[in-house]
């Protein structure tokens, strides 16, 4: 299994080269007049495709988030069309209600988490379902036409947000290795897509919470294990000190004083036996 190494700049180049197709993409998109948006989205459609087909998928699918933002794009362009007013409340609840819940699986509390690995369907099928709920409902709804800023607005942020969450967490909960990113990018896409089809407002809002989850799971994953714990100064100042030893008494035993007899008895016989005698006075 592959193991990308993220202090090389290099494992980065897939994203740059993501953002300058972004780009490109988006400045194609400021030549398109309304008035010939059906031939202006075939035109790109053909274009992302080939970008699909020739771009080589070394980390992620990149060619994944320009066709999500392609098709959110087509998506407005259909709400434009529409005469249907919806409710704003109902309307403003359903994207609410679906921001908070990719919040929530970008945030992964324990909970969601034990469900997630326990039933590992529930991760692609509940945002598959939250998503196209959420955008065939507003499909049918009149939507005045977005400028280019917000187009830009809502394709740069969507991108970024993408970018945060594969090389956060993506990688390293690919049990798969790398593969599982070339070939499935629901879970980036799913837990993004409110940037792209929710109303500015809502998309808003989202950005920063979702920037504030990943900053969460970034801690949460890296958080550097190097940095001493600082106590508190009284907790050195109260450390208990050991009690003065007491001296030690030195005992001297003087050796047991012999009586006088026993003396000259030894004195006798060590002359008797070595045949010396004292000389006369």
């Amino acid at each position: 299994m592959m193991k990308v190494d993220l202090t090389l700049a290099v494992n980065y180049l897939p994203a740059c080269g993501c953002l300058a197709r972004l780009f490109c993409y988006l400045l194609t998109v400021s030549g398109i007049h309304p008035a010939q948006e059906i031939g202006g989205f075939t035109v790109l459609a053909a274009m992302l495709y080939l970008d699909y087909v020739c771009t080589p998928k070394s980390i992620f699918d990149s060619s994944a988030i320009l066709l999500a933002v392609f098709f959110s794009q087509v998506h407005g362009a259909v709400r434009v069309s529409m005469t249907s007013q919806g409710h704003p409340v109902g309307m403003a609840m359903i994207h609410v209600i679906w921001g908070a819940a990719c919040i929530l699986l970008v945030v992964e509390p324990p909970a969601v988490r034990r469900m997630l690995e326990r039933k590992r369907m529930y991760e692609r099928f509940l945002p598959t379902v939250w998503l196209l709920a959420s955008v065939t409902t507003s499909a049918f709804f009149h939507s005045d036409r977005e400028s280019l800023g917000v187009l830009s607005w809502r394709a740069l942020g969507f991108t970024l947000l993408c970018f945060g969450w594969i090389y956060v967490v993506g990688i390293e909960d690919s049990t798969q290795g790398i593969e599982q990113l070339r070939h499935n990018s629901h879970p980036f896409i799913h837990r993004m897509a409110p940037m792209l089809f929710s109303p500015v407002p809502c998309t808003i809002l989202f950005f920063p919470l979702a920037v504030a989850g990943l900053a969460f799971q970034y801690l949460r994953r890296y958080k550097p294990s190097y940095i001493p714990q600082c106590q508190a100064l009284e907790s050195y100042a109260r450390v208990p000190t050991a009690p003065p030893a007491e001296p030690l008494e030195c005992i001297t035993e003087e050796p047991p004083e012999e009586p006088a007899e026993d003396l000259e008895e030894l004195l006798r016989m060590a002359r008797q036996r070595t045949g010396w005698e004292p000389a006369p006075v």
